[in-house]
């Protein structure tokens, strides 16, 4: 029974800590766009907000690194508790570890960010200037975004 509540607690933060990694904008098409055209003005905008502030969010270390924090935290767990015979209890101790060394690691970094000591060029822009370009890109081809 402890097994189980072990993983399903490991699988809450896995979700939690991905929602927040992957929190993404909603556009309504307000002129009817097609989902072809809502796929392809999206792209489009993304490459736009991209050229506009520097900032690719697809391309964040902090983004790739959270989500495996605690999925490799989860994973060395699982391996030390298995040993013991308690692999899930094992595996919900190193997602959490994971995590909060995720968290850590991610402050780290907007600090450095936001005082430009990251090889020592400031960065050219940061996540909400790209997420106001991207907004604004998709309001200006007719859509509401949210």
């Amino acid at each position: 029974m402890r097994t189980v509540i072990a993983l399903a607690f490991s699988g809450t933060l896995t979700l939690t800590l991905s929602a927040g990694v992957c929190a993404e904008m909603y556009a309504y098409p307000d002129k009817g766009q097609s989902a072809k055209q809502q796929q392809r003005d999206k792209r489009e905008c993304q490459k736009w907000a991209t050229e506009q502030t520097g900032v690719d969010p697809s391309k964040s270390p902090t983004a790739r690194r959270n989500l495996g924090g605690v999925a490799g935290g989860a994973a060395v767990g699982a391996a030390r508790g298995a040993a013991g015979g308690e692999a899930g209890e094992g595996a919900a101790r190193g997602a959490v570890r994971g995590r909060l060394l995720s968290a850590i690691r991610r402050r780290r970094e907007e600090r450095q960010q936001d005082s430009g000591a990251e090889g020592g060029e400031p960065q050219q822009g940061r996540r909400e200037d790209y997420d106001r370009a991207y907004a604004a890109c998709l309001t200006g081809r007719g859509y509401t975004v949210k």
